[in-house]
């Protein structure tokens, strides 16, 4: 399903998310982008930070499981 994007809020992407039968969990979300823009950029450059770093891929894990603990019922923060 695409989610619309006045709801997205993110004016750089299309966002398309799978939910299960009972629409309480995302199964899978895609994020679509062109390329060329800015936030292309940004999101490649991120990419390639985590690749290069063993260290830095566990710190951000670490940092997205507790933030995940912290704000269990708030997706975005």
């Amino acid at each position: 399903m695409l989610v619309p994007r006045e709801l997205d809020e993110r004016p750089w992407r299309w966002l398309f998310v799978r939910v299960d039968p009972q629409g309480r969990s995302r199964l899978a979300h895609l994020h679509l982008m062109l390329p060329g823009l800015g936030r292309w950029d940004e999101q490649l450059h991120f990419r390639d930070r985590l690749r290069s770093s063993a260290e830095l891929r566990a710190e951000y894990a670490a940092l997205k499981q507790r933030l995940a603990l912290e704000h269990h019922d708030d997706r975005e923060a």
